[in-house]
C-alpha cells in the first residue's frame, strides 16, 4: 500500500491499482472509499493529481496558473519521495 497523504492511498492486487479516499462519518468513524481502479500506478497517480487540481480550483478563489503549477510540482515531488521510500523499504 502507498499512503499518498492522510486523505488518499493506493493499494493493489494482481489485477489493478485502487485509489482510495479517507472519509470520516458524523460519528467519527474512519472509512476508506474506493475512488477508482487503474491498470498502472501511473494512471492511479494521475487520477489523484486530477482530483487535487479540482480541489485547488473549486474553492471559489481565483488561483493564478503559476501558483497552481507550483503547488502541483510541490505535491508531485512529495508523492515521488513517498514512492522512493516505499521502494527503498522493500529492498
Amino acid at each position: 500500500m502507498i499512503m499518498i497523504n492522510d486523505e488518499y492511498k493506493v493499494d493493489n492486487d494482481d489485477i489493478c491499482y485502487t485509489l482510495y479516499e479517507r472519509k470520516v462519518t458524523k460519528e467519527g468513524k474512519e472509512n476508506w472509499k474506493v475512488i477508482s481502479y487503474h491498470k498502472t500506478i501511473q494512471s492511479a497517480l494521475k487520477k489523484y493529481r486530477d482530483l487535487n487540481i479540482k480541489k485547488l480550483t473549486r474553492s471559489g478563489e481565483v488561483i493564478q496558473i503559476n501558483d497552481l503549477i507550483g503547488k502541483l510540482i510541490a505535491e508531485d515531488n512529495r508523492v515521488l519521495e513517498e514512492l522512493r521510500k516505499c521502494s527503498t523499504n522493500q529492498n
